[in-house]
């Protein structure tokens, strides 16, 4: 049993993972107004050994799992606040959404194969502290749906 999932494991991360479009849907939180032109971009992250951890197989630091496939992606949303950018499927994708007048979005869109695991809902994500006093109080949210989500 062992030696199958190792042997599994270790063919997978010969291939790239599989793109996943998916269509971001944007709107102001206390209207529910959508947000037009805003900046949505992505970038696919690695799964990474610990540095204290070391096997047989892998080096302290080595990537484990396959490679990105789509490493990064940037679209903007239309005038009714919908976007479509493809992310990695199979791992986490960092997302960043911003546009002027509004606190930007930050989060984690965890993938499968074929469909978003999280977040699942409208969500506002992490607003980064700010650098400089706050010249907006207005706030955003997002929700993720993959186009051709397994049944």
């Amino acid at each position: 049993m062992r030696l199958t999932l190792l042997i599994a494991t270790l063919l997978s991360a010969c291939t790239t993972s599989q793109p996943l479009r998916t269509t971001v849907h944007l709107r102001d939180v206390a209207t529910h107004a959508p947000i037009a032109n805003a900046s949505v971009s992505s970038v696919a992250l690695d799964l990474y050994m610990p540095t204290w951890h070391t096997t047989l197989w892998l080096a302290p630091g080595a990537t484990v799992g396959p490679p990105a496939n789509p490493g990064a992606a940037r679209t903007l949303t239309n005038a009714q606040g919908i976007a479509t950018i493809t992310l990695a499927g199979s791992r986490p994708n960092q997302v960043v959404i911003s546009v002027n007048g509004y606190h930007s979005i930050q989060l984690v869109v965890e993938t499968s194969t074929n469909s978003i695991n999280r977040p699942v809902a409208w969500i506002t994500g992490e607003q980064p502290p700010p650098v400089a006093p706050a010249t907006t109080t207005r706030a955003m949210e997002a929700r993720f749906v993959a186009d051709n989500p397994t049944p």
